[in-house]
């Protein structure tokens, strides 16, 4: 997924780019462990703020 927002008033300094990148895999029929990488950047972030933050998100699924 790719995202992005800005703001019409300022479109050149003002925004916020969001993106999410992932695999899920099946470990059997039941299970699965899916591995997800967020960035997200904002050009003009508030005080006390980085531009960027990102995360690691791992799951592990169970389908009933």
């Amino acid at each position: 997924k790719l995202g992005a927002k800005e703001n019409f008033s300022d479109m050149q300094r003002d925004y916020e780019l969001n993106s999410l990148i992932g695999l899920k895999y099946a470990l059997d029929k039941e299970l699965d462990f899916t591995v997800e990488y967020n960035l997200f950047y904002d050009n003009l972030p508030s005080e006390g703020y980085g531009k960027k933050d990102s995360k690691l998100i791992m799951r592990l699924g169970y389908r009933f």
